[in-house]
């Protein structure tokens, strides 16, 4: 496999901002965590896109959260007015996971134009790059969500919903910050053709620990709305070792290393960083930039050879990478980052 396009690693920061500074690089990424503003989450995502990264908004339109608590999530998961959960077969009775009920994602629903005024709140603050929508797609797949049981009509209801959301929400990213990135972690043909249409109106989507197969290697490739420059081909993989894998294929250009269990924090970064929208427009690489010297453990960070880059090892590398290129290939200033003892080229 061989991938034209550049690749970055990306993290989530569901639960700590552990380790997301490692990812202050122009186009670096960083999924929120509900919470944004709340220290240390605030500062630390302005402080990542700060050293050129990018910070998308988590945001879960689908399911409604019982008991948000305080905070960003407790200001979108308002208190159900009467009319915000899924209608069908009795109201709220729906669910895909614990302590949530299904969001009413019908077309033209309070809760899709309550999702609208949220993430409108979010463009016009302009503290984010874009935003994440966990789980938008055209049908559900968890066995609470039992999808298989729905009638037709409702499975058509649901997948006409969810575009329209990122239709309109397209819209309004265009005449408020064109630049903005909108990513979804779902499928758009999982309910046949009649989702398809939403692939128009995102930038990428989250391929979440699906197997490297020909279907979705095929889905990587896919053009989405077309703006090269907002393109983003998220995939979190089943390991190190299939992140690597992953890189390679076509369309991808962010690549994660998580398990669920991982998602608190993101994990050292599994490849390396190239700047997918540089300034010159030859879509030359940033990876000679060092990491930052903050105090994180490198724990069985390796030398690439080609770039004389730190990174994390798949399980088939072998120790001696660590050492550097070959003396006589030069290579200005490389130093030794005093906190983690690992060499790095300025």
């Amino acid at each position: 496999m061989s991938n034209t396009l550049l690749t970055n690693s990306y993290g989530k920061t569901y639960g700590s901002v552990t380790n997301a500074l490692l990812y202050a690089r122009p186009t670096g990424m960083i999924v929120t965590a509900q919470e944004r503003h709340a220290a240390p989450f605030g500062t630390t995502y302005a402080a990542v896109r700060a050293g050129g990264g990018e910070v998308l908004a988590y945001v879960d339109p689908v399911d409604y959260v019982l008991s948000p608590g305080a905070g960003d999530a407790a200001t979108y998961y308002s208190p159900d007015p009467g009319n915000f959960l899924w209608p069908t077969p009795t109201y709220g009775s729906r669910t895909e996971f614990s302590g949530t009920s299904l969001a009413d994602m019908s077309v033209n629903s309070a809760w899709i134009q309550h999702t609208l005024d949220y993430i409108q709140g979010i463009i016009i603050e302009g503290k984010m790059d874009g935003v994440y929508l966990d789980v938008v797609g055209d049908r559900l797949y968890t066995a609470l969500a039992d999808w298989a049981s729905w009638p037709t009509t409702e499975q058509n209801a649901f997948t006409d919903g969810n575009v329209d959301l990122v239709r309109r929400l397209a819209a309004l990213r265009d005449s408020l910050n064109p630049s903005f990135i909108i990513v979804n972690n779902n499928v758009w043909d999982g309910n046949g053709p009649r989702g398809l249409p939403g692939e128009n109106y995102v930038d990428g989507v989250e391929l979440e620990h699906s197997p490297l197969n020909a279907y979705h290697i095929g889905y990587a490739g896919r053009t989405f709305a077309g703006v090269a420059t907002r393109r983003r081909m998220l995939v979190t993989a089943l390991s190190n070792d299939d992140a690597q894998q992953w890189k390679y294929v076509q369309g991808v250009t962010d690549v994660d290393d998580q398990s669920t269990a991982q998602y608190s924090h993101p994990n050292v970064p599994s490849i390396g960083f190239n700047n997918l929208n540089p300034s010159g427009g030859g879509g030359e690489a940033i990876s000679s930039l060092p990491i930052p010297n903050i105090a994180v453990p490198f724990s069985g960070m390796l030398i690439n050879p080609t770039t004389a880059l730190p990174y994390k090892p798949s399980t088939a590398d072998a120790a001696s990478v660590l050492a550097l290129p070959n003396p006589s290939t030069p290579i200005s200033a490389v130093l030794v980052d005093p906190t983690t003892g690992v060499s790095y080229r300025t």
